[in-house]
């Protein structure tokens, strides 16, 4: 019997070749999870290499190599020391796949985009790559489980309420009202997708209206219109570089990496500013040509769809009652009842703009780390990947008892932009620390102090 906390963890997780189990009881989301299962793998182009592709055979074997991408190695040849991050790996060394070939171990093209484009783009330079070959015990192998980073909130929810008593009374009164109104705000929305989820009619100009109307002040939207985005374009893309990476197992990931740069007013990787309309949507893919006979009806109705279940799925309880919530008492405590995951989203966003946040963040996200490195040994989980969909974000569980690892410095060939080719080096002494690392050394990602100081910018 998994404990309650073990529980939780299980339902943020993605299991691609076993039957998920937990005690989820809500039976309209079972259903349209497997119904649109089943559209992915045998009605998509693209679909199968959600389930096949060479990250997942790579991982059936005695060792896969990784490799971690960074314009920092001096930082940490300093102290020969790598710490993880959060974010949607949530406690994870960030790294994407190598494949050994006959011509050498060559980057996935999510990899490939990350040297060419996106660290040049936030530092000006290429980044440098170590090589990290990785042995898994037999126990280890054949463990696809991703974990999904939108089906946080109840995790964030519940580590609020574990450590609610770092933040002052006023504090946690500003935080809990800033959720109530932003909840109130969205009801409308809410009410909207469970009529439609329920056989109602709903026009989709009215949601995408309510919708886009809210996605500045609910941070979560953005990063649901973004991962239906790289659904939308992984499971339907056919030009000669999709082409390519598919015959190499890969979903080519280089058309919706750059959407965060091309479709927001982005200088690095922040997902909070992804905020297109369906018409920039469909305009962007347009122009790059990616998607055989793309229609607007097409992407509006594809949209329509994938948001309303995902905003159901992922910010309701999970057992929630379905018939009396529409006319709730607005209060923190009465919501939670119905919204748990939504309103820890909210806190989870709403944290970072408390003039406090860089002293107390370490506290709630290392906490966070601890509980999902407890998840992943319990499951024999070594290498961790994003498991909304397969597309080359992997990492390492720094707290895996008895890891065995190598780490190389690299010489990089470029074959061409979007194929690299790694030949290790020089082998380097190196730990993977179970310690997130310091917001201020963070690369990729848009966090609080470029948000509240405009003049030193500092990415994930």
């Amino acid at each position: 019997m998994l404990s309650t906390n073990l529980r939780d963890w299980l339902r943020v997780h993605v299991f691609y070749n076993t039957r998920e189990s937990s005690d989820i009881k809500n039976d309209l989301i079972s259903e349209l999870e497997t119904s649109w299962k089943e559209f992915v793998f045998k009605k998509t182009p693209n679909g199968k290499l959600f389930i096949q592709n060479k990250f997942f055979e790579q991982l059936q074997e005695d060792e896969i190599y990784l490799a971690h991408l960074t314009p920092n190695l001096h930082n940490i040849l300093q102290d020969n020391l790598i710490y993880p991050s959060g974010g949607c790996l949530v406690g994870s060394i960030y790294c994407t796949p190598v494949t050994k070939t006959s011509k050498g171990l060559r980057l996935h093209n999510l990899g490939s985009f990350i040297y060419n484009k996106e660290v040049p783009k936030i530092y000006g330079v290429n980044p440098q790559i170590l090589l990290i070959k990785i042995k898994l015990p037999e126990r280890c192998r054949n463990r696809l489980i991703g974990i999904d980073y939108l089906r946080l909130g109840s995790i964030h929810f519940g580590l609020f309420k574990e450590l609610e008593y770092l933040l002052s009374g006023k504090e946690r009164y500003v935080l809990e009202k800033i959720c109530v109104i932003k909840t109130q705000e969205l009801l409308p929305l809410l009410i909207m997708v469970q009529n439609k989820l329920h056989g109602k009619k709903v026009k989709p100009r009215l949601f995408f209206e309510l919708y886009f109307n809210q996605i500045k002040n609910n941070p979560i939207l953005a990063y649901i219109l973004f991962e239906v985005f790289c659904e939308f374009t992984g499971l339907y893309q056919k030009t000669e570089q999709s082409e390519k990476w598919k015959e190499e197992g890969e979903i080519y990931s280089w058309y919706f990496k750059d959407s965060v740069f091309s479709l927001a007013d982005n200088s690095c990787f922040n997902l909070r500013a992804f905020q297109p309309n369906i018409k920039d949507i469909y305009k962007y893919l347009n122009k790059l040509k990616c998607i055989n006979k793309i229609s607007y009806e097409n992407v509006e109705q594809y949209f329509f769809n994938r948001l309303s279940f995902l905003l159901y799925a992922r910010l309701w309880n999970y057992n929630n009652i379905v018939n009396d919530w529409q006319k709730p008492i607005l209060t923190f405590d009465n919501l939670s009842k119905y919204f748990r995951p939504l309103l820890g989203h909210t806190i989870h966003r709403e944290l970072r703009n408390f003039g406090r946040y860089p002293n107390f963040y370490y506290y709630f996200d290392q906490l966070k780390a601890l509980k999902v490195w407890n998840y992943w040994n319990h499951n024999n989980i070594v290498v961790p990947f994003n498991g909304v969909m397969p597309k080359g974000e992997t990492g390492i569980n720094p707290a895996f008892p008895d890891l065995e690892f190598e780490v190389f410095k690299t010489c990089v060939h470029k074959v061409n932009e979007d194929e690299i080719f790694l030949t290790p080096k020089t082998r380097i002494e190196i730990q993977l620390v179970p310690r997130l690392i310091d917001l201020k050394f963070t690369t990729l990602r848009n966090k609080y102090y470029d948000e509240k100081n405009k003049n030193q910018q500092v990415n994930t």
